[in-house]
């Protein structure tokens, strides 16, 4: 999952020789933290000792500054944190970030189109296979193709498509639309058990080890949402009150491939001024192995600059990609820490503003309807 801009939806991809893209997700265990002792002071604690922020960054925080960081993480993965205040309610960001196809569209991410529950194949209607990708299945084989695919896929499309025929682009984008629904139910059924693992090279690449790696990376779940760190691990069987999840798919322009990528979002509310969101990367067709991403809206005491409400916006996101491999990828890692941290900053920043903005011409609004009811105007 990607952090967008508010209302354009513009996304912040990390981009590093336009071909890795991390998305940025938002967690952090300072938001749980503060969940399980209301208050503000248990969160600075953990920025202080775990993040490792100076009083100075700290007190530019509570005036409203955005800060990012880098931390540390495997040579295959980039970890990023940021936080920004933000004078709004929380929940106003939540109910918006719900709406994922309103809020994650944008020129960069063309299509974004939430499942159905049940899902359904028009849930995938709009799934097309572009002209490259097409070109790179042609040739496709288990251990050697250009597109994430798992081995089954990868034989069938051998084995069904007629490439010859001129009807080959449409019998691709139904092979593609019916697998992807396949996965999804399964995934929904069966959880971790049920993700694919990828065979577009030599070594086979299992999502689901993928993700408990990534787990085992995020103590700050653990120690403080111990309940919700069980509940990704062993989703669908582990119940957990408050918790609402969707999936969507999207289709984003980016680096030299386009990605199509499906992302199963859950939304968990522990308390009222505290909500988690945990977004975990199903599939994606290039550059990631697999990525997850937690955030916290926590509500923070009345803004000193307007006296009304505010919230905490805090993320960390850890991504591995094929591109922290190899003899390069020591510059390459480089790189992508550099822009992942500015770009999570631009981000924040982008954001505050605009949910800050659309807030206040909310209540602007709602006001002017008071005076004009108040005055007896219809």
């Amino acid at each position: 999952m990607v952090i967008h801009n508010w209302k354009a939806g513009r996304s912040f991809t990390a981009r590093v020789f336009m071909v890795l893209v991390l998305s940025l997700l938002f967690s952090g265990r300072a938001g749980a933290q503060a969940g399980i002792q209301p208050g503000t002071q248990d969160m600075w604690s953990f920025l202080r000792e775990r993040i490792k922020l100076t009083n100075e960054e700290i007190g530019g925080l509570q005036r409203g500054k955005t800060i990012s960081k880098v931390l540390p993480s495997e040579n295959h993965e980039v970890a990023v944190f940021g936080i920004v205040l933000v004078n709004a309610p929380a929940d106003f960001f939540v109910e918006r970030f719900r709406d994922i196809e309103s809020y994650k569209k944008s020129t960069a991410v063309p299509i974004v189109k939430k499942f159905s529950d049940p899902p359904s194949i028009v849930d995938l209607a709009q799934l097309e296979v572009d002209q490259q990708d097409f070109d790179a299945l042609k040739n496709c084989k288990v251990g050697a193709c250009d597109v994430k695919l798992p081995a089954q896929i990868i034989e069938r499309l051998q084995k069904e498509v007629n490439w010859t025929s001129r009807d080959a682009p449409r019998q691709v984008n139904w092979l593609a639309r019916s697998a992807l629904l396949e996965y999804v139910k399964r995934y929904i059924a069966g959880g971790n058990a049920a993700l694919s693992e990828y065979n577009d090279k030599e070594k086979p690449l299992r999502i689901a080890e993928e993700f408990d790696a990534i787990l085992e990376a995020s103590p700050y779940i653990y120690d403080y949402q111990p309940q919700f760190y069980e509940y990704l691990r062993a989703y669908p069987e582990k119940h957990l009150e408050n918790v609402e999840n969707f999936i969507y798919w999207s289709k984003e322009k980016f680096g030299l491939k386009p990605v199509i990528s499906v992302t199963h979002v859950s939304i968990y509310r522990p308390e009222p001024g505290l909500t988690l969101i945990a977004s975990k990367q199903l599939y994606a067709s290039h550059y990631f192995e697999a990525s997850l991403g937690l955030t916290v809206a926590r509500a923070a005491p009345q803004s000193p600059g307007t006296g009304g409400p505010s919230f905490y916006l805090l993320y960390l996101n850890r991504s591995r990609s094929d591109a922290l491999h190899g003899g390069f990828s020591g510059m390459v890692r480089g790189k992508v820490k550099d822009r992942s941290r500015k770009g999570a900053q631009e981000s924040l920043e982008k954001i505050k503003l605009s949910v800050e903005r659309l807030w206040k011409a909310i209540t602007a609004e709602r006001r002017n309807v008071d005076d004009e009811t108040s005055r007896g105007i219809p």
